[in-house]
């Protein structure tokens, strides 16, 4: 092999490595999210889905727990889709006021009486 093969292979691995660098990264971060988010008040199936809480934390240093609290804190006030909870669906029309007038229990004596009428 000649140096400019072994360069560009060196030069391939490097690239791969960075690559591989930044999707470990990446999932250490998703997984500190996962962990993290609920006792933030924070839905971390949301976080995760939100690219711009995603983008606004990949640089909030994870050992500090007050600059993650604060990361949380701020995306929640920004996007409050994010928080944690039960998700109750919004309204699609006017209220449900009930169904049909009900009707009284047909008896013996009235069917007799309907029979002989009629």
């Amino acid at each position: 092999m000649n140096f400019e093969t072994e360069q560009a292979a060196h030069t391939q691995t490097k690239t791969q490595l960075a690559d591989a660098t930044g999707q470990v990264t990446s999932l250490q971060r998703e997984n500190f999210v996962l962990r993290n988010a609920a006792k933030h008040g924070v839905n971390p199936d949301a976080a995760l889905d939100s690219n711009s809480f995603m983008a606004s934390f990949k640089d909030v240093d994870l050992a500090d727990e007050a600059k993650v609290a604060e990361a949380f804190k701020t995306a929640l006030e920004k996007n409050s889709t994010l928080q944690a909870g039960p998700k109750l669906p919004g309204t699609s029309g006017g209220g449900h006021q009930g169904g049909s007038a009900t009707t009284p229990t047909p008896t013996l004596q009235g069917a007799v009486a309907a029979r002989m009428q009629g």
